[in-house]
């Protein structure tokens, strides 16, 4: 229960990014709040949420490649009394870091059209 707040944290960390960006590219393009939200039900459908990814057999790449499957699997492991596997925190600990990179030269570049944007 200890690596709960742990992965939480970093869950925060990894989607705070993805918010920055999603809203930079936003305020620039109207059609892509409405590419995201379809974007996410898919997502939500191939993300175990309600199943576990060893329940799907030999379709189980469809999780393991879903970046939230990982950050979900550091929430949901701690509650369940097991813990998080290593490539879970490596692959959302890389996602954080390469997105937060990426994002921030992204929001460099753009941020004083924004205003003009809106």
């Amino acid at each position: 229960m200890l690596l709960w707040p742990l992965g939480l944290a970093l869950d925060m960390i990894c989607v705070s990014w993805i918010v920055l960006f999603c809203a930079t590219v936003s305020a620039r393009y109207r059609d892509v709040p409405i590419m995201i939200q379809n974007l996410l039900t898919v997502l939500l459908w191939l993300t175990p949420l309600m199943y576990f990814p060893e329940q799907l057999g030999s379709k189980r790449f469809l999780a393991d490649y879903n970046p939230f499957t990982h950050m979900i699997a550091l929430l949901r492991e701690p509650l369940l009394g097991g813990t998080p596997t290593l490539n879970d925190w490596l692959v959302v600990l890389a996602i954080a870091v390469l997105g937060w990179i990426g994002t921030l030269l992204f929001f460099a570049r753009f941020r004083a059209r924004i205003v003009y944007w809106l």
